[in-house]
């Protein structure tokens, strides 16, 4: 046949059956002395066909798990990629939206171009952390930067929805104003516009958030409450933090479960505290930078309107 040809090194050619397939054959070199094959001789060699051809299967099961593992791991992180530009395509509208009306307005210009730089940034974060995916190598610790909370929240609720109400409510007691964490900022604004997107859609025009930041012991906690219609025990425990279920008719289903793995990935949690009629707040848990132990203070800077005048490109 075609691609074969002789082999005269060759002198016994032994098949290696698994599960039904035939995997290879072992071939053979001309023994030193010559020798006759007999039953137990072929006996012993398909004990031993039979034991190349378990290790041979053995490892290719093993490269093939590894492979399905690498798929898995690349699909799992391409979901939530996929998810983050479902955002940023959404923020890029709004702004076209709004382009016909303010296009000759100096404040929407300079707040387009900085929308769009905004997205620029994170995608360009995306393309990175996919690639760390591929290479198999993680975010380092000592060039994450520390993060004011107060701060970014601040900037979040100012470029947080389209203009419509409601207008999240930022109250920050006083020990939490100056306090940091150490996250990569960006992830953390991500992970801090989806929670308050999802209060927007439950409250409606009509309802209420109000975000509070507190501190508790080593932690820093940022509290999302809306006013909407909120969640059963039963979506709570089987739905909510549950991959690739959405409710939503576009949705990923990864949004509110990302947000809580990020937390857990930085030594927090996010957890949601709901039922039905009764609204619904979200608990995201992070250890303050450094491990400094802070009491718990009910004083607090008051109820924060953020000024949204120059956030029309964003879509505020």
């Amino acid at each position: 046949a075609a691609g074969f040809a002789p082999d005269a090194a060759a002198w016994l050619g032994v098949p290696l059956p698994h599960g039904g397939r035939l995997l290879g054959f072992l071939l053979l070199a001309p023994p030193r002395a010559h020798h006759a094959v007999d039953a137990e001789d072929r006996d012993l060699l398909m004990l031993i066909a039979h034991q190349c051809a378990g290790y041979l299967a053995e490892k290719r099961a093993a490269a093939a798990l590894e492979t399905e593992k690498q798929f898995s791991r690349f699909n799992r992180q391409y979901a939530f990629v996929a998810h983050d530009i479902k955002n940023l395509v959404s923020q890029l509208a709004v702004m076209l939206k709004n382009f016909d009306r303010h296009a000759d307005n100096p404040e929407f210009q300079r707040d387009m171009q900085e929308t769009v730089q905004h997205a620029v940034t994170r995608m360009r974060g995306l393309l990175d952390r996919l690639q760390r995916l591929h290479d198999g190598t993680a975010e380092s610790d000592a060039a994450t930067p520390t993060v004011n909370v107060a701060g970014l929240l601040r900037d979040v609720i100012a470029r947080n929805g389209d203009g419509s109400p409601p207008f999240p409510e930022l109250v920050v007691s006083a020990g939490a104003r100056a306090r940091t964490v150490r996250v990569p900022p960006e992830r953390l604004a991500e992970v801090l516009r989806h929670l308050i997107a999802n209060a927007r859609e439950a409250a409606g025009p009509d309802g209420r958030i109000t975000i509070n930041l507190d501190t508790a012991e080593r932690d820093l906690v940022v509290n999302v409450t809306d006013t909407g219609p909120g969640m059963s025990l039963a979506f709570l425990r089987e739905t909510l933090f549950t991959p690739f279920r959405s409710t939503k008719p576009r949705g990923f289903g990864v949004g509110v479960y990302q947000c809580r793995e990020f937390a857990r990935e930085h030594g927090g949690d996010l957890e949601a505290v709901s039922s039905p009629g009764s609204g619904t707040t979200m608990r995201l848990w992070l250890p303050m930078y450094g491990g400094a132990r802070a009491e718990t203070t009910t004083e607090d800077d008051g109820p924060e309107h953020v000024d949204r005048a120059n956030t029309v490109a964003a879509g505020g």
